[in-house]
């Protein structure tokens, strides 16, 4: 199955060229359909350049908090000196509500 996610253009390039190598996402009904071997096809939200990658391993955490403490820093890509400074960023894209509505998922990815 292939699944398209957008992405900023900082991260889409990051993992194009291979520093990136998980994507967090909520794990919300969309998101929870993923499988291991499933394709994304990140679109970059400023170019419209595609990226398809492969689903090598999913994992599901309750808050970023979890996640974060769980994941090697440079699996994020070179942009995150520090863990607290990844912390502090993550709250601006899911809110503490939606991380214990729905959790997050931890999507490890490579390109294809």
């Amino acid at each position: 199955m292939i699944y398209y996610m957008h992405l900023d253009n900082n991260p889409f390039q990051e993992i194009k060229e291979g520093s990136k190598t998980v994507e967090i996402r909520l794990n919300d009904e969309k998101r929870s359909k993923l499988t291991l071997n499933d394709k994304i096809n990140f679109i970059n939200r400023e170019t419209s350049e595609n990226l398809l990658t492969g689903i090598v391993s999913l994992k599901t955490y309750k808050t970023y908090e979890e996640l974060v403490h769980g994941t090697f820093l440079g699996a994020f890509g070179p942009r995150y000196s520090n863990k607290q400074e990844l912390l502090e960023k993550s709250f601006a894209y899911y809110s503490k509500k939606d991380q214990l509505k729905y959790g997050l998922l931890r999507i490890g990815l490579k390109l294809v």
